[in-house]
């Protein structure tokens, strides 16, 4: 956005009033501007936005580039527009840069790129002991059931013991092995391959992270080169010799020799269906943009690409990160759909509707205002109930005469003092006073019943 003549008048000093009056005209002269861009042009104004310096004009840009990119994506959904069909040479390019353990989906490859990145020894024998590995696994990478991104496994290697696997699905586009950890080595893949998805990630399975404790090795490798390799080049060459001997015969070698064990799963496991006769109706605070997608998708998934055809993400955490968890597992730092037990319709007064202790959104520039929706999970998977009477029982014994304001300690014992009563669904007895269910997984369009609009926000 350029600034104005007004600002740019030799010895003037604008006032406040002048300063808001500018800013607001850029702003909806930026707004009106971006509709007419092409994708490719509308790209290179969220990258110029991205290195622009912190201020007003920056922070106003977001919103007007969060608004196009929702419009875009609404276009986009109604027409159904499907990721362009790449060329067989595009094709073979993207697996080629890819390690050969990685699982991508299929429908996501009209939406991938190479560019370059780089490349090292350790490259290679790290993708030959994944490889391995996974062959290994009784289940296929894509097969597995992952909580927030993340899966765990283990195999048996006589000569090493146990290998811990840690895999990572990354929007249902690529899944991967993310780490393995033994009890002399670890390696950990967090480095660009060089496969760009529609320039919202990257896919990241090349070694980032090698530790070979016999060697009393720790080798840092990163996507621009820089750490040791920058700084000792020669240094970084003879712990890379080195790790690279170690790893194929103490590693590589014995997986080898360790036979694959039968056929491996290729089908996702059975899921535990939800128990509705134990708690609901349920209902959620749902961002407009999430309620539009689900409009348009509830009939046809298809119409997005892959990443895009969840109904909503998990968000807020039952304990945020600033507080301390105590002895509660770490589950309660994880982020949740939260959701209200009751029937909504369109006649559900908004104004006193609540869950927990969250009222809905009602304002936001870029589109972040809520509607409502009906929850109707189809498996338990990844699905707790907690009772809120614990945080007011919290507050009620907490406060008295003189002591108006809760201490940080007090403020963590009452998140924990929820957390404590955190159940899965399928353990439930029907026993709470204020029972919220919070859902840890992404929810699907046909998990959601009826929706409604925010009724202040004009639809686009």
């Amino acid at each position: 956005m350029k600034e104005t003549d007004l600002s740019k008048r030799e010895g003037h000093i604008e006032t406040g009033a002048e300063y808001l009056k500018r800013i607001g005209e850029e702003y909806v002269t930026y707004k009106q501007f971006l509709p007419g861009l092409s994708d490719k042009a509308f790209q290179y104004q969220k990258e110029l936005n991205v290195g622009r310096e912190i201020g007003v004009e920056s922070f106003l840009a977001d919103f007007a580039i969060a608004a196009e990119d929702r419009r875009r994506n609404l276009v986009r959904w109604r027409m159904g527009e499907k990721l362009p069909k790449l060329s067989e040479e595009k094709i073979a390019a993207i697996k080629s840069a890819l390690p050969k353990f990685v699982v991508l989906n299929k429908e996501a490859v009209g939406g991938m790129r190479v560019e370059p990145a780089r490349r090292h020894k350790i490259d290679i024998v790290v993708e030959d002991i994944m490889s391995e590995i996974a062959q290994r696994l009784p289940r296929t990478l894509d097969a597995y059931r992952y909580y927030q991104d993340y899966a765990q496994d283990s195999v048996d290697i006589p000569g090493i013991g146990k290998i811990d696997v840690k895999l990572h699905q990354t929007e249902g586009v690529f899944s991967t092995i993310s780490e393995i950890k033994s009890k002399n080595f670890r390696v950990w893949n967090c480095r660009d391959s060089g496969v760009i998805y529609l320039d919202r990630f990257n896919e990241i399975s090349r070694p980032t992270t090698i530790e070979i404790k016999p060697e009393n090795i720790e080798l840092k490798i990163h996507s621009d080169g820089s750490g040791i390799e920058q700084r000792d080049h020669r240094k970084f060459k003879e712990m890379q010799d080195t790790s690279v001997v170690w790893l194929v015969d103490k590693v590589l070698n014995p997986i080898k020799k360790t036979p694959i064990k039968g056929k491996q799963i290729d089908i996702p496991l059975m899921e535990e269906p939800f128990p509705e006769e134990k708690i609901g109706p349920l209902f959620a605070f749902v961002e407009m943009e999430d309620l539009e997608r689900i409009d348009i998708l509830k009939d046809d998934i298809s119409r997005a690409y892959p990443d895009e055809r969840f109904a909503v993400k998990p968000s807020r955490r039952l304990i945020p990160l600033n507080y301390s968890r105590g002895n509660l597992p770490e589950l309660v730092h994880d982020g949740f759909l939260w959701c209200g037990v009751g029937r909504i319709d369109r006649n559900t007064d908004l104004k006193n509707l609540t869950i927990a202790d969250r009222e809905r959104c009602t304002w936001g520039i870029g589109g972040s205002k809520e509607g409502t929706a009906e929850v109707k999970p189809l498996t338990a998977t990844d699905i707790y109930i907690a009772d809120w009477q614990a945080w007011d029982d919290y507050r009620k014994k907490a406060f008295k005469p003189g002591h108006d304001e809760l201490t940080y300690s007090e403020v963590s014992e009452m998140y924990q003092a929820v957390g404590k009563t955190l159940v899965p669904v399928t353990e439930y007895r029907k026993n709470y006073q204020k029972p919220v269910v919070l859902i840890a997984r992404d929810l699907e369009v046909n998990e959601i019943g009826k929706i409604y609009f925010p009724p202040e926000e004009k639809r686009l």
